[in-house]
């Protein structure tokens, strides 16, 4: 997955709900990374986090977060 062709998915509020995302989209067979906000936020635990998966993942990554809210 090159860098190019990622699209972000969502921002979620820390690291924490960033693996749980990361686990959801993992089931669905989508790879994902994950990266906290730049500067300062990037030390603190607390911060918000990006998901990026590839653009061609992004319709279905939206999917298995949809279904996984049930």
């Amino acid at each position: 997955m090159s860098s190019d062709q990622l699209k972000v998915l969502t921002t979620v509020s820390s690291e924490v709900e960033a693996e749980i995302v990361a686990g959801r989209l993992a089931d669905a067979g989508i790879r994902c990374m994950h990266q906290a906000g730049g500067g300062a936020a990037q030390w603190n635990p607390g911060a918000a986090v990006q998901i990026f998966v590839a653009a061609e993942d992004l319709d279905g990554a939206r999917v298995a977060l949809e279904s996984g809210d049930e």
